[in-house]
């Protein structure tokens, strides 16, 4: 698969493969099948990523980092919402919104200003 596999899929609530998913899914599904490797349970789990308090619970088992790479995950905010991308080249990453299909978007400066951090090691998630 490549990564135009996964650019117009479409936004469902909860789920977990290439007919549909929502933005946790679809870190999952390009994690696993593009980057090569499984983020553990972050796809069973969406309520993990629902407050900054839960996010802030990963720091000991993931890198935060500056400058990302392909296969880190970008957690922002968009209208108060918590959601997650997964970059596919150091300035461009893959997203899914709610109700929408999922995109591929340049790492400007409005998604930079919604930043609330890059995470690199999420695999390494839910293994306490």
């Amino acid at each position: 698969m490549n990564i135009d596999n996964y650019i117009g899929i479409p936004w469902e609530s909860g789920g977990r493969r290439i007919k549909g998913c929502d933005c946790v899914g679809l870190v999952a599904l390009v994690a696993r099948d593009i980057f090569g490797y499984e983020t553990e349970n972050i796809e069973e789990t969406c309520e993990w990523w629902n407050s900054e308090k839960d996010i802030n619970l990963i720091k000991d088992v993931a890198t935060l980092v500056d400058k990302p790479q392909p296969g880190d995950v970008l957690v922002f905010t968009c209208m108060s919402n918590i959601h997650t991308g997964i970059f596919i080249e150091p300035n461009r990453v893959l997203l899914m919104f709610r109700g929408g299909t999922s995109r591929g978007v340049r790492y400007s400066d409005g998604l930079r200003k919604r930043t609330i951090s890059i995470y690199r090691g999420v695999r390494k998630c839910h293994q306490q």
